[in-house]
């Protein structure tokens, strides 16, 4: 599912999947933004299974980056759609709020519900 929902984030112009592995600003950016696109999907309910614990620029997922590392090293083929009904919040929150509102978002919901119960965004 993950090389799926990274294939919607492209496409919804969310993240450059060329940056992931590059070490400069874009790279951290690329990784920034994967990592809180998913902690907002699965906090909206797309069960992708990704614990989380609290790190300098908020929830962070070591288990999704070696994910994503994994799927960029291999070229998995990402032909089959993703459709969930969360989409369109998802590309709200992510596309109406800058990088440090998601950091700040995602890190007091993090904090405040934990890593398994997770309310309000």
């Amino acid at each position: 599912m993950l090389a799926q929902f990274l294939k919607w984030m492209a496409d919804e112009n969310l993240v450059n999947l060329d940056d992931v592995t590059k070490n400069d600003d874009d790279g951290f950016r690329a990784r920034f933004r994967i990592q809180k696109c998913v902690f907002v999907a699965q906090h909206l309910g797309l069960g992708m299974g990704y614990s989380y614990s609290s790190y300098k620029h908020g929830p962070y997922s070591p288990k999704l980056t070696q994910s994503y590392y994994r799927l960029k090293n291999e070229k998995v083929d990402t032909d089959q759609s993703l459709n969930f009904e969360e989409a369109a919040t998802c590309r709200m929150i992510m596309t109406e709020h800058d990088d440090d509102w998601l950091e700040i978002a995602t890190t007091l919901v993090h904090a405040s519900e934990g890593e398994t119960g997770m309310d309000s965004l």
